[in-house]
């Protein structure tokens, strides 16, 4: 079995997990707005590449690029990493939204009701 070298592996294949969190993360739930779109996806990305290095690299798992499967494995473990950052824009987003309908939420949580 041939081994295949990290430095072997082109730049598209890297990179293809972050981008499938991405198109996941959107079409389950599609952004409202273009600005929400868009930082959504960069976070996204970014969530899924900077979060998927700090994984492989709390785990230990620089040697699965050592196979093709394990090599796919990483790249569903990065994957997963993406997720959480379009759920963090989608909530960032929404608290926005609450903010500007109804004041600020925060302050109101935190009132003491006058007797």
């Amino acid at each position: 079995m041939r081994r295949i070298q990290f430095h072997q592996i082109t730049v598209h294949q890297r990179q293809s997990a972050p981008g499938l969190s991405v198109i996941v993360a959107i079409l389950m739930t599609p952004p409202r707005s273009t600005r929400e779109w868009a930082v959504g996806l960069i976070n996204t990305v970014v969530t899924g590449i900077g979060g998927g290095a700090i994984a492989v690299q709390h785990f230990r798992l620089q040697e699965w690029v050592d196979s093709i499967t394990r090599l796919v494995a990483l790249g569903g473990f990065i994957f997963g990493c993406g997720l959480p950052g379009w759920a963090i824009v989608c909530w960032a987003f929404k608290r926005q939204r609450e903010e500007s309908r109804y004041g600020n939420p925060e302050f109101d949580t935190f009132r003491v009701p006058s007797a």
